[in-house]
């Protein structure tokens, strides 16, 4: 996996409040989950809202908030074998 950074986005008019809480400190927390998903848009992961486990139990499911782009790695394209290396693969020069 990459080090580039990972794009999210979220439809906050979709976050239930009732699920946000308090820390210590004041600040307020969601607590989002991500699913795998098909990737019909380029996405592949599904937001939802995290939901306390009783309601989860009830059959109760978090609402859907947004996506999520995790894997951004593109296949490694396929390069033919060669004895020698060519100008272009010669990295030695490169400072980093």
């Amino acid at each position: 996996m990459s080090n580039k950074p990972k794009k999210a986005k979220i439809d906050v008019t979709k976050i239930v409040k009732e699920y946000l809480f308090k820390a210590n400190s004041g600040a307020v927390y969601l607590d989002v989950v991500m699913w795998p998903s098909d990737g019909k848009y380029g996405d592949d992961h599904m937001i939802v809202q995290d939901i306390p486990r009783e309601k989860r139990e009830a059959g109760e499911k978090g609402a859907i908030l947004g996506n999520a782009t995790l894997n951004d790695e593109e296949p490694a394209p396929k390069q033919e074998q060669s004895s020698s290396p060519t100008p272009e693969d010669d990295t030695s020069e490169i400072p980093f």
